[in-house]
Order: C-alpha cells, then sequence, then structure tokens
C-alpha cells in the first residue's frame, strides 16, 4: 500500500512539474485580451497582500478559508454584523 501511495505522489509531482502555469486565466476566442498594465495599488504578490493585512488598524482580520494551495483566504470585518 505504502509503494502505491509512493508511486501515485511521484506521478502527481510530474504531472505538476511538467504543467504550465500562468497567473491569468487562458483567454478564448472573441474574449478581451489580458490586460498587462495593473496598477500599482493593486496588490497582487503574496508579500503585498501580507503587508495590507499587517497594518490594518481598525477591522478585525480573520482567516475564514484555506485556498488549495494552502494559502489563508483572509476577511476583514468593521463593526458589528447586522441581524437580518
Amino acid at each position: 500500500m505504502a509503494r502505491l501511495a509512493l508511486s501515485f505522489s511521484f506521478f502527481i509531482a510530474v504531472v505538476f512539474l511538467f504543467q504550465e502555469s500562468f497567473a491569468q486565466v487562458q483567454i478564448e476566442a472573441g474574449d478581451p485580451p489580458n490586460s498587462i498594465e495593473i496598477p500599482e495599488f493593486y496588490g497582487s504578490t503574496l508579500s503585498a497582500i501580507e503587508e495590507e493585512i499587517n497594518h490594518i488598524k481598525k477591522g478585525e482580520v480573520k482567516i475564514v478559508a484555506s485556498s488549495p494551495g494552502g494559502l489563508p483566504v483572509y476577511a476583514v470585518c468593521y463593526g458589528e454584523k447586522d441581524n437580518f
């Protein structure tokens, strides 16, 4: 059983090793082109996101989930929840 798990793990590693990765979703025919001009204020790196999260003073930062890659998904809450 352990040998099967090791073989499967090796197979998955090889698949991901040779799979292309893209930061943006590939466009389909008829779609507008992906923007290459990302504004400075749009934090798109992990370090930029962590820096912003660490500078929040008024809100309450919560980790509400984990991404499929194991990274935290943050929510910033301000005030009390309304009772609808």
